[in-house]
């Protein structure tokens, strides 16, 4: 999905202070929810279900709230390609991914280590945050304790830790796991090193679970003994090193935490072998700063698959390995790492639930996450076993341990809230990949745990805060790429055909995720048979179809364009409302030069609907207002896209100009302020423009150009001119914004003005 930065849409913001909010009228606000009401679980029935009509639900959000919610990982329009691969049906001709996977590691029999491995280890050794504090507590103690979790590199570093103090006259053994302590270096050996590596007794899951079988129990590593231990290898010159997991270390050792070197280093020294002669700085430092190079290290990877990486990237040198290819083995790798962790032994039903809440809820607090995977294990815990109850344990894992473990990390920020920006403090996986692997592997891989993912997304689907919502929607659209039938089947289609506005927003915004995870094709045609109502499309379906064009729209202006004519075709306020919105999303979108070009069509043409519909959403789109930048505060969205393209043609400012958006603008003005039914409106948004031009010398200077273009007859000047002494209350004794206003209305130049004096 999309990576971190995206920008999200403009917003719309308010006028400035003392006018309206932006907004249609009340009564088709109404008209919108009127459609929604409802009661919530009837959605499964399919359409609008018989009964009486509960009390309306809140007001339907900006179908761009998926981008503001979707914490990165939405585009705007349907078609993606970035670091993880290629979204969207783009791709032409035969499509070939070749994923590399991570083999096992190397079984090292028992025994003394070969010197040539040894050495080999230490050429591409990079020496982690505490490898000085275990060098010297290994030289001092002669017992050292390595923990620290898998992949680290702990038994690298245990191997080079024993190289170094052993010196070019030792040795290193690898012991077995039976070894007793009590038989370490009793064989006269000196200046030996020895090794005790994970050794576990298969407990499983449980109290003292995976726990290295001689660190407990009855001839266990403890204090008294680990004494004597340390005497006796001082006596003959040796060294132990054991790598345990951080809950099994034995009582009186302290142990050191091991903390791995940054994976970009690793990487340029394995980098460095596996290029060979061709290794220069220059073609090191060109593949490491690769997009698919930047995604496998934000992911911490393990020593070992950094190894594997380093192969992979070289044969992409050499021409052997595609671009795409890259990105499929990071896919892979992240992939076989979500799988682990759901089918991990160590980890019961919370740890888990909380790794598939995180991969909803990636980039939101601590505490939200965890609330959230505490309801979805209630679930899965009922499903599992029916019988016991739903509760609880009160106090669970710390969260250092569930977010090593979920390799996540938290990061301080700044939230946007009703409050203006807030600091606030949020979990991420470190993979951009992860939250994706865990989903579809949990839908994929363990089936048995979909009844109760499905209720859980359908109960977020449910949730006032429009978050949940969003990213139940995320989450579902994650799920029908790789599953569609059923995803659609058990949630997108009873969604989409429900009475609750928000559930049906919640299947477009499902929809458009599908979409840009491979579906498009697919959602494409489900859309137009939703749009049409010889098809399959109910009022609910056409109402959740033009929802679904207002963000995938931006790449299919033309298609959308099409089928929301079809939708305006009715006299259902709700649809008619859902088109409005869907046609201003797409103009905040990037798709204003299409949809203005369309409005005209329907202004100028036959069909009542399609006329009603274009003069609402004209004014609807009149009413928004750009937020501004540093150098100009806010003005009207559609006078900004104008300027704007002033700007690039070099004719900013200029009253005379008549681009493609400002003929388009202008036009659609004149019609709108002329229409018997929706002049009125328009002209009070209009109004709201030039109030807003008196504090503005810019927003005035642009509005002078705009005015004189509107007068094509005396009809249109008198109207203008009624507005502007009309504008702020007192029509006599008007500011000097207006009266410059007014004399550039009736004395600009424009060439309908000239014509008719």
């Amino acid at each position: 999905m999309q990576q971190p930065g995206v920008a999200p849409p403009p917003q719309a913001v308010r006028p400035p202070a003392g006018r309206p909010a932006p907004g249609r009228p009340e009564a088709e606000r109404q008209g919108a929810e009127r459609a929604g009401e409802g009661r919530a679980d009837a959605v499964r029935a399919g359409e609008n279900p018989a009964g009486a009509a509960a009390p309306p639900e809140a007001p339907v959000e900006n179908p761009e709230a998926l981008f503001r919610h979707g914490g990165g990982r939405v585009d705007i329009g349907g078609n993606r390609v970035d670091g993880a691969g290629a979204g969207g049906d783009v791709v032409g001709g035969d499509k070939h991914t070749h994923i590399y996977h991570s083999p096992a590691a190397p079984r090292v029999r028992p025994g003394r280590l070969d010197r040539s491995a040894l050495e080999a280890v230490s050429a591409l050794y990079v020496p982690g945050p505490d490898h000085r504090e275990a060098l010297e507590r290994l030289r001092e103690e002669r017992v050292l304790v390595l923990t620290g979790r898998p992949g680290s590199g702990r038994y690298t570093a245990a191997q080079q830790l024993l190289h170094q103090v052993s010196g070019p006259d030792g040795a290193v053994f690898l012991l077995d796991t039976g070894t007793g302590f009590d038989d370490i270096a009793t064989d006269g050996a000196r200046n030996s090193a020895y090794l005790l590596h994970d050794a576990t007794d298969g407990a499983g899951e449980g109290a003292g679970g995976g726990l290295p079988g001689r660190l407990r129990g009855r001839g266990a590593l403890g204090a008294h003994r680990l004494n004597i231990l340390r005497g006796r290898l001082a006596e003959t010159g040796c060294w132990l090193i054991v790598t345990a997991d951080a809950g099994a270390v034995p009582a009186g050792a302290r142990p050191v935490f091991w903390q791995p070197p940054e994976p970009a280093d690793v990487l340029a020294g394995h980098l460095r072998r596996a290029l060979g002669r061709e290794a220069d700085d220059r073609t090191v430092r060109s593949l490491a700063g690769l997009e698919q190079t930047a995604e496998f290290i934000a992911g911490r990877p393990s020593m070992e698959q950094i190894g594997e990486f380093a192969g992979i990237l070289a044969a992409h040198h050499r021409g052997l390995v595609t671009a795409g290819e890259l990105a499929g083995h990071n896919h892979a790798v992240v992939a076989a790492r979500a799988a682990e962790a759901l089918a991990d032994p160590a980890r019961g039903l919370r740890d888990k639930a909380f790794l598939v809440s995180l991969a909803v809820f990636d980039r939101t607090p601590y505490p939200q996450v965890h609330a959230h995977g505490d309801e979805l294990c209630r679930l899965l815990t009922a499903s599992e076993s029916p019988a016991e109850g739903a509760g609880l344990p009160v106090f669970g894992r710390s969260k250092p341990d569930l977010l090593a473990w979920a390799r996540a990390v938290e990061e301080n920020g700044l939230e946007e809230t009703e409050f203006g920006l807030l600091p606030s403090t949020s979990v991420r996986f470190e993979s951009v990949l992860m939250a994706d692997s865990v989903l579809t592997g949990l839908w994929l891989e363990h089936p048995a745990a979909r009844p109760a993912l499905l209720e859980w997304l359908n109960g977020l689907s449910r949730a006032d805060a429009v978050l949940p919502r969003v990213r139940a929607a995320i989450a579902t659209g994650v799920l029908a790429a790789v599953d569609f039938p059923g995803v659609v089947e058990e949630l997108v289609r009873p969604w989409s055909g429900g009475r609750s506005l928000r559930l049906r927003q919640s299947a477009a915004w499902a929809l458009h995720v599908a979409a840009q995870e491979g579906r498009q094709r697919v959602v494409l045609e489900l859309l137009r048979r939703w749009s049409d109502p010889a098809a399959e499309g109910s009022v609910a379906r056409r109402w959740t179809a033009a929802r679904a064009w207002a963000t995938l729209g931006v790449d299919h202006a033309a298609r959308a364009l099409r089928n929301l004519r079809a939708i305006a075709r009715s006299d259902d306020d709700g649809l008619r409302s859902a088109v409005v919105d869907a046609l201003a999303s797409l103009v905040r979108s990037g798709a204003a030069a299409e949809v203005l070009t369309e409005l005209g069509e329907w202004l100028h043409g036959t069909d009542p609907h399609l006329r009603r519909t274009a003069a609402e959403a004209f004014t609807a789109m009149a009413v928004e207002w750009d937020r501004g930048g540093e150098d100009t505060g806010p003005w009207p969205l559609l006078l900004r896209l104008q300027e704007a393209e002033g700007s690039r043609t070099g004719s900013a400012g200029d009253p005379g100009s008549t681009g493609g958006a400002g003929r388009l603008v202008q036009g659609l003005w004149r019609a709108v302020l002329r229409d018997r039914g929706h002049g009125r409106r328009a002209g009070e948004v209009l109004q709201e423009w030039i109030r807003g031009a008196e504090d503005d010398p810019q927003l005035r200077s642009a509005m002078t150009g705009l005015l004189p273009a509107l007068v094509q007859d005396v009809n249109d000047r008198d109207r203008l001119d009624h507005l502007l002494r009309h504008a702020t209350g007192s029509p006599d004794d008007p500011p000097a914004a207006v009266r410059e206003l007014r004399q550039a209305l009736w004395y600009g130049r424009s060439r309908g003005a000239e014509n008719n004096r």
